[in-house]
Parts: structure tokens; C-alpha cells; sequence
């Protein structure tokens, strides 16, 4: 019974990401972009969404806020409910979502819904939590 209950907690964790965790990795991943493209010598347009450098920190913040959304919103309720492993599920499914939705991100660089990337990012976070809490 734990194990679904972390699944759908995880699944929800998704939403965190979205509104909580995205937007704090770009808060940090932002300054460090524009640092390092100064030190290289690249020119970057934060207005062009098909710069390929704003491309990549906007997956990066992506993959980031999510495993940071979902992965705490596991931990911290698995450890408040007694679920086994609550660190295990909520890195496991932390990295799963992370890693999906960033790499997902990029399509919509291309116009299409984020809303398919994300119900297949919780049902991915959902199985991995569920799986690696019993």
C-alpha cells in the first residue's frame, strides 16, 4: 500500500517541479549561463528562443527543477508517512523525472503542449518511487 501511495505522491511531485523547481533552477542556472558565455566570448539573446545556448539552460533548468521537485516532495513524505527507503524512491525517481522532462523540454522549443511530457514524466516518477520503496 505504501508503494502506491509514493507512486501517486511522486506523480503529484511533478507539479512541484513545474512551479517550484523550474523556476529556482533557472533563478541559478541563469547568472552561471551568462557568466560563461562572457568569459567564452559567446553572445547570447535571451529574447531568441532558438538560441542554442538559452536552448540547453532552458532544459537544464528543466531536468533540474523537476528531479528537485519531485525528489523532495518523495522524500519528505515517505519519511513523514514511514514509507521504507524514502531516500532511495525519492532519488531514483527524482533522477528518473529530472532526466525525462529535460530531455523532453526541447520539444517545446518546437510549439507542442508541455502537457504530454509531463503525464508521461509522473507516470515514470510514479512507477520508480513505487518500485524502489518496497
Amino acid at each position: 500500500m505504501s508503494a502506491i501511495v509514493l507512486g501517486v505522491v511522486a506523480a503529484l511531485g511533478t507539479v512541484a517541479g513545474l512551479f517550484l523547481g523550474m523556476p529556482a533552477a533557472g533563478f541559478v542556472l541563469w547568472p552561471i549561463t551568462r557568466a560563461v558565455c562572457r568569459w567564452a566570448g559567446v553572445v547570447i539573446d535571451p529574447h531568441d528562443e532558438g538560441d542554442p545556448v538559452m536552448q540547453l539552460e532552458g532544459s537544464l533548468a528543466a531536468g533540474l527543477g523537476m528531479a528537485l521537485g519531485v525528489g523532495v516532495t518523495v522524500l519528505l513524505v515517505g519519511s513523514a508517512t514511514l514509507v521504507p527507503r524514502p531516500w532511495l524512491a525519492g532519488l531514483g525517481s527524482g533522477t528518473v523525472a529530472g532526466v525525462t522532462f529535460g530531455w523532453l523540454w526541447r520539444y517545446g522549443y518546437e510549439r507542442e503542449s508541455v502537457v504530454p511530457h509531463l503525464v508521461l514524466t509522473a507516470a515514470l516518477a510514479g512507477v520508480t518511487a513505487a518500485l524502489l520503496c518496497e
